[in-house]
């Protein structure tokens, strides 16, 4: 996996006293659509690609449902889907309402078999930030 290394930043210390040094990010070499993953996965056979994209597309459509109803998502073995909650912006934060709140972002959290499957994953630094 290719890495870029980010400086740190800490907005809570005071000036002139933030963290010093960098954090790895992950950074893509190529983007696959899921026909692009299906159809090496079926090694060409297109056919079976999209159907299995149709079992893909029903089990998104169904971990979306799930998820709005406020229940996580397991992927035995692997991880779990959990959503990453914020607020609308200029939200009054010491009066909260229900419509206040908002998704950020859906995180997938790899359990421990699902971090045993990842580490003897390689990491190569591309960045000049050295």
């Amino acid at each position: 996996i290719n890495v870029t290394l980010v400086p740190y930043a800490d907005a809570i210390n005071k000036i002139g006293s933030k963290k010093k040094g960098f954090f790895p990010r992950s950074c893509a070499r190529r983007s696959l659509s899921v026909m692009d993953l299906l159809s090496e996965m079926e090694e060409g056979n297109i056919a079976r690609a999209i159907a299995d994209k149709a079992v893909v597309e029903g089990f998104m459509h169904k971990l979306f449902e799930t998820l709005k109803k406020g229940d996580l998502v397991k992927v035995d073995g692997y991880g779990y889907f959990k959503p990453i909650l914020t607020t609308k912006e200029g939200t009054d934060k010491t009066r909260l309402k229900d419509e206040d709140i908002v998704f950020a972002k859906i995180d997938f959290v790899l359990t421990v078999a699902g971090k045993e499957k990842l580490k003897d994953t390689q990491f190569v630094i591309k960045s000049k930030n050295l």
